[in-house]
């Protein structure tokens, strides 16, 4: 059976139109698909730059011992925390140190 050319030009019609709506659900999910992958990069993202702060905190903390850059103490005092043990451990090593001229 031989296809006439009205046949054929609906044939090549109906083609071209399933191909137009394949193609625009294809962008559509190319779309979706976009979103969700900067939604999930920015997260990342944020996250990245918490844990970064974190290491550099840390690592301050390493480098500087226990006080911080402007001099406070990080950790803080303790109920009944007066300092005076501190000064009578001082009191007992200076007690027992011996200056040699």
């Amino acid at each position: 059976m031989v296809e006439t050319h009205s046949q054929t030009l609906l044939r090549e019609g109906a083609t071209r139109e399933m191909e137009e709506t394949f193609n625009s659900k294809i962008a559509a999910m190319e779309g979706k698909l976009e979103e969700k992958i900067n939604s999930k990069l920015s997260e990342i993202d944020e996250c990245l730059k918490s844990r970064m702060a974190k290491m550099f905190e840390a690592f301050e903390l390493f480098i500087n011992g226990a006080s911080t850059l402007n001099g406070r103490r990080t950790i803080p005092p303790q109920p009944g925390d007066t300092g005076q043990h501190l000064q009578q451990n001082l009191q007992a090593q200076s007690q027992g140190f011996q200056p040699s001229f």
